[in-house]
């Protein structure tokens, strides 16, 4: 049995996807602004080296999700690894398919992980080093006057959507049997370059 969670040496079997294309892309035709994953590789039509980046290291770093890695996390790129954009197209060996096939679902993000990796450090010559940054973070918490929320009667199926307020810089959300925590994940989704911890209790 393997580790949960962490990608197994396999005799270095993923340390790299078996074939890869890293192609500038037209800036007049952006299309695909996202690392997809699919069942035997990754893609995307007009993706930066940070997109990239921060697809590869979401797991690593703990985050869960690579659209919520934000500079608290991963910093020091240049300008141009957030503005040149690039079609990416990976794919694994059926050699590779038939070992990751058979791993859990954290194993198989690691393995991804492990690929993507290499990718941007074989193409995009990225080195890459930790350290311990002391960062502003919020708390979502119950105002004074306490909660005027409304516990869902409805499905446990949730969704959380924004619409312009009518302010400048303001922005509604709305939500639908949604959990605080995905409340506190979604508001660094729609412009809060900080972690938020749900502290409500709710």
């Amino acid at each position: 049995a393997q580790e949960p969670g962490t990608c197994p040496d396999a005799g270095g079997l993923f340390a790299a996807y078996d074939v890869v294309s890293v192609k500038p892309s037209h800036p007049d035709r952006i299309i695909n602004t996202a690392v997809f994953h699919y069942r035997d590789g990754i893609g995307g039509g007009s993706v930066t080296v940070e997109m990239i980046v921060r697809s590869s290291y979401a797991y690593t770093f703990g985050t869960g999700n690579a659209q919520f890695v934000n500079e608290d996390v991963i910093s020091g790129l240049p300008d141009w690894a957030k503005t040149d954009t690039f079609a990416l197209q990976a794919k694994m060996s059926p050699e590779q398919m038939a070992v990751f096939a058979k791993l859990d679902q954290g194993q198989q993000r690691a393995c991804q992980d492990n690929m993507e990796q290499a990718i941007v450090a074989d193409r995009f010559k990225l080195k890459m080093h930790r350290q311990p940054r002391e960062v502003p973070a919020y708390d979502l918490v119950v105002a004074k006057g306490g909660s005027k929320l409304k516990k869902s009667s409805g499905p446990q199926t949730g969704s959380l959507t924004t619409r312009p307020s009518g302010n400048a810089g303001e922005v509604v959300i709305q939500a639908h049997s949604t959990s605080m925590q995905e409340l506190a994940v979604f508001v660094v989704w729609v412009g809060i370059n900080h972690s938020v911890r749900d502290k409500t209790g709710l």
